[in-house]
């Protein structure tokens, strides 16, 4: 039980990882294009009209259309990305499959139409079926659950089948080419399946968006409170996802055209230049406007809360770790560095962390703030914000965000001298000179220096400090965290781990562990791959 308790989070938390490609491919495909649009927008020129020059207007134009890559091809991009994710090794051809699975998929769903002799321009048909173009093929657009279907069925199959052997006689077909040859044969049967189950798991999850917009302004408020209290699990893309990119998120016609999801809504709203309807500045309260109260000014006022309550001897060594955590925080919408100083010694500090969020968003929504994209960041408040004119009401943005500072502020200071929270810098002066008694630094004096090989991260430590190059069975990582299966939990140091630089140390179960590094992870996680036998 345990172990396939341990699996089903271990494939949880890869699926979720795998997310992030496409997801930072949208964000800078969204800045792009809200860039190119903003300033190629009638009403921007008309103030500026230095921007009404061809070479402008080009380059501007040239952004906005490079920008739709993403949101374009998205679904093939996510079909794509999952196996590409997943797989351990020959990531290639789990990709390639993953495109052949998605079109073979589609080119079916097309076949069972034709056959049963829908009319594939019928109003009424296209309302039931969900009939849309998908790669030039009238299929029926399952969006990002289709897509997600189809990478998870690819993974397993490249799993299963990359090392399958043939007879003589058809050798040529086993191995590694076999993979996008039964993905495309399961795929197409699923297919057929597609139209007998599509149109009732439509209908449901429109039932689920229509729920959550009788709440009114109060879904956002759960949506941002959910996504928070997901996040130290790593489930949160999942949740995020299904709002984005499918009907749960609202769903309307933009410039003619019908869309799903509040950041499709969005985002073909910037493309098309109109006034938005009332179908997308509700799928906007989903977005990155609810959080920017916590992000430009909670999180920040929370480390400076944290900066104070430090020791005074500790607060020169605690900079630059808060410091780096608000950049990361306050620039690129990258919270966990921040949050998981606080998440593990006071979880019920977090978890008001996680209402406050939901607050954000629930006076973003309130107060009619529109501003999109996905990160929260001060670059969507400029981009989407400012940029776009007035009419986003950017200017309550600081008024929001000023407020939420204090709340922060004062709450965590609070918090922390009132219950002797073990923040950084409260706990760092007692540990060293009970090492110092030990007798380990003037060993470390003796030891040859070692260069960091990943930035200021020493990664021969780390690996060390998790219990060596054995205990580890697979290695991974998302934004900001190492993710691994080891051998065994225990064996997992996790007060060595923060002293090299860790954030913090989740352990899921005796098998499942993940270290909070940063925005540098990914650094980290190559320089350790390196030094352990592992896909």
């Amino acid at each position: 039980m345990q172990k396939t308790k341990a699996a089903l989070w271990e494939f949880l938390q890869g699926l979720g990882k795998t997310f992030m490609l496409p997801v930072a491919l949208l964000a800078f495909c969204g800045i792009m294009l809200g860039i190119g649009s903003s300033l190629s927008n009638e009403a921007v020129t008309d103030g500026l009209p230095f921007l009404k020059a061809e070479g402008f207007h080009l380059v501007f134009t040239w952004m906005a259309n490079t920008g739709l890559v993403a949101f374009t091809f998205l679904p093939v991009l996510f079909a794509m990305a999952i196996p590409l994710g997943l797989a351990r090794e020959d990531k290639g051809v789990a990709a390639f499959s993953g495109f052949v699975g998605f079109a073979a998929m589609n080119l079916a769903v097309n076949f069972y139409l034709t056959a049963r002799g829908v009319d594939l321009e019928d109003e009424k048909a296209i309302e039931h079926y969900g009939i849309a173009d998908v790669l030039g093929v009238q299929s029926i657009d399952t969006g990002l659950l289709g897509a997600v279907a189809v990478g998870i069925v690819v993974s397993l199959l490249h799993q299963r089948f990359r090392t399958q052997r043939m007879p003589d006689a058809l050798a040529f077909f086993g191995g590694l080419r076999f993979v996008p040859i039964i993905s495309a044969l399961v795929l197409s049967v699923l297919g057929l399946l597609i139209p007998l189950v599509w149109p009732a798991f439509n209908g449901w999850i429109t039932a689920v968006g229509r729920g959550i917009g009788h709440t009114g302004v109060f879904g956002p408020f759960f949506f941002g409170m959910g996504e928070v209290l997901l996040r130290p699990i790593g489930l949160h893309h999942i949740l995020v996802a299904m709002f984005r990119f499918t009907d749960v998120g609202g769903s309307g016609a933009v410039c003619g055209d019908n869309v799903s999801g509040a950041l499709n809504m969005f985002y073909a709203h910037l493309d098309c230049a109109g006034a938005p309807n009332a179908a997308v500045t509700d799928a906007t309260h989903f977005l990155s406007q609810g959080k920017m109260a916590a992000y430009l000014g909670g999180l920040p006022g929370a480390a400076l809360a944290m900066y104070h309550c430090a020791n005074r001897r500790m607060r020169p060594e605690i900079k630059a770790l808060l410091v780096s955590g608000v950049v990361a925080c306050v620039v690129g919408g990258i919270t966990e560095p921040l949050e998981f100083l606080f998440l593990f010694v006071a979880p019920w500090l977090y978890a008001v962390h996680a209402v406050l969020v939901g607050l954000g968003f629930l006076t973003a929504a309130v107060l009619g703030v529109f501003i999109g994209n996905t990160d929260g960041n001060v670059i969507d408040w400029l981009v989407f914000g400012v940029l776009q004119g007035s009419s986003t009401k950017w200017y309550l943005v600081p008024v929001i965000a000023a407020v939420w500072f204090a709340v922060y502020y004062f709450l965590f200071r609070w918090a922390i001298r009132r219950f002797d929270l073990r923040t950084p810098g409260r706990d760092q002066e007692p540990e060293q000179d009970a090492g110092d008694e030990e007798g380990p630094a003037p060993d470390a004096e003796k030891a040859p220096a070692r260069e960091p090989v990943a930035g200021k991260y020493d990664a021969v430590a780390i690996l060390d400090a998790i219990g060596g190059a054995a205990n580890i069975r697979s290695l991974d990582n998302c934004i900001t965290r190492l993710r691994m299966t080891v051998e065994d939990a225990e064996l997992v140091d996790g007060a060595r781990l923060k002293k090299l630089g860790a954030v913090g140390v989740i352990k899921l179960d005796g098998h499942t562990v993940q270290v909070v590094i940063g925005p540098q992870v990914q650094s980290v996680k190559d320089a350790i791959a390196t030094m352990i036998p592992v896909g």
